[in-house]
């Protein structure tokens, strides 16, 4: 996905997104309209990651967040040693939360670029 974004002449909202060193697939979560849900998100993705490693099935699972909370709360608690920091993005309106995270998550620094 080639996506190139200029804050300048597209409109935007704020939202968050939360790192995590234990995932299935991205190492941020999807943004999220507030600090808590984004947290709540990392929590879910790292339960989801361990979960998977322990064997429990939990794709299937509706209403994921309230029964995880409720049937696997010690997956929670441990989660928390995966989240790390929480940090303010500006989504352009015209991509969703998904797209923006497959371009954040897909941004790499280039060592031979100097700003100016």
């Amino acid at each position: 996905m080639n996506i190139e974004i200029n804050k300048q002449t597209q409109k935007t909202r704020r939202m968050y997104v939360t790192y995590v060193r234990k995932f299935l697939c991205y190492n941020y979560t999807k943004p999220c309209i507030s600090i808590s849900k984004s947290i709540v998100s990392a929590e879910n993705m790292v339960c989801s990651a361990m979960m998977e490693e322990t064997g429990i099935e939990w794709t299937e699972m509706t209403h994921f967040t309230s029964k995880l909370r409720r049937d696997y709360p010690e997956y929670v608690e441990n989660s928390q040693q995966y989240i790390g920091e929480t940090i303010e993005v500006e989504v352009p309106i015209d991509m969703t939360p998904r797209e923006y995270r497959i371009w954040f998550c897909s941004v790499t620094y280039d060592r031979n670029r100097r700003d100016e």
